[in-house]
């Protein structure tokens, strides 16, 4: 399993979480949901963050698609016969 791009990204630049929110103009539940591969699209502040720091945007959306697709397939093979882990689930309180 790769590691996640979003991750590397931090990593390379020596950004904890909050300090990379403040940077992007994220808040911490969309740093969330892009560690975790359950965003399906990059944040406009992230590609902002991207663009000022001289990456491209596109093929850096292209390397979280392919995380996400492989970590999809990965749940896929780790749970057979089931459907792979529900972002949200239903409260059992009424």
């Amino acid at each position: 399993m790769n590691q996640n791009p979003v991750v590397e990204l931090m990593q390379r630049y020596g950004y904890n979480n909050g300090q990379f929110c403040l940077a992007a103009d994220i808040s911490y539940s969309s740093l969330y949901y892009l560690k975790r591969g359950f965003s399906k699209r990059l944040p406009a502040g992230v590609r902002c963050f991207l663009a000022a720091k001289g990456l491209e945007a596109a093929e850096f959306e292209a390397e979280y698609r392919e995380y996400r697709r492989n970590e999809r397939e990965y749940l896929l093979r780790r749970t057979p016969g089931k459907p792979p882990v529900r972002l949200r689930r239903r409260s059992r309180c009424k």
